[in-house]
């Protein structure tokens, strides 16, 4: 039995017309930031429309920040009997996390080639969960750290890296994943600001790949970055023993630069 909002489904295509679902007996244009969208729904849907319809004009403009929606965006209510209880900050979270991806894809390449632009997990991902502020739904931070730490002193051997390796982790700690994605992402506007980021994929959108756009806008390789931000989580955590009065005898071995993996 499904659950008001609260047993639905929610997908946002590219204005892709197969995306929207048959049974969507409703349909109708709503405006939010500076864009409309396609909100399409059946009618035993129509309290979760309302609520959708709420959240968008918050999730829009957040998304908004990396691009404006140069080709329409259908958003779909799916039933389901699948339990959900979310806030309605929860389904801004959701949308703006989705529309960010979109927003992302439109900045880059047109609707014929974006899903040819190969960018790494960490950077997709963590805008929309750093645009989203989905942070705190992720694993903490010491879970990141803690991976780190084992691999470099053998006392792990989990397979995999979450930054430029995750597949091998998706099935154990998807969480790891997605955290590590959010707080490399927030590494990256934390270093570089906002501008250079638009910067990649402005580049991008000139026909450059991730990797060219990611060196013109930042001015490092991004193999150097993801080298970065992992020393980052080690000197984060010295510092922390530190304070607790529980330095290591013996320094933390420094991470070697890695070869970034093919997204």
């Amino acid at each position: 039995m499904r659950v008001a909002f609260l047993g639905v489904l929610i997908t946002v295509a590219l204005g892709c017309a197969h995306a929207s679902r048959e049974e969507a007996a409703l349909a109708e244009m709503v405006p939010a930031g500076s864009s409309i969208f396609r909100l399409e729904y059946g009618p035993d849907d129509v309290g979760a429309a309302t609520r959708v319809k709420l959240a968008l004009q918050r999730s829009a403009s957040a998304a908004e920040q990396w691009g404006r929606f140069s080709t329409p965006v259908v958003i779909t209510i799916h039933p389901t009997h699948e339990a959900w209880s979310a806030s309605d900050s929860e389904v801004a979270q959701l949308l703006t996390h989705e529309l960010t991806h979109c927003a992302m894809y439109q900045s880059i390449a047109s609707p014929a080639l974006w899903q040819h632009r190969a960018m790494p997990l960490w950077f997709r991902e963590g805008m929309a969960s750093v645009t989203a502020g989905q942070g705190h739904k992720r694993v903490a931070p010491d879970a990141i750290k803690r991976f780190y730490w084992s691999k470099e002193t053998g006392a792990g051997a989990q397979a995999g890296d979450p930054l430029t390796d995750p597949e091998p982790l998706y099935a154990s700690d998807v969480d790891l994943v997605y955290a590590t994605a959010d707080k490399a992402f927030r590494f990256l506007l934390d270093r570089h600001g906002e501008a250079r980021v638009r910067l990649i994929m402005a580049s991008m959108a000139k026909g450059s790949d991730f990797r060219e756009a990611f060196r013109n806008a930042i001015g490092i390789p991004v193999q150097e970055f993801e080298a970065d931000f992992r020393r980052s989580l080690v000197t984060e955590g010295q510092v922390e023993d530190a304070v607790l009065g529980a330095l290591p005898t013996t320094p933390a071995p420094l991470l070697a630069r890695g070869t970034c993996q093919r997204e």
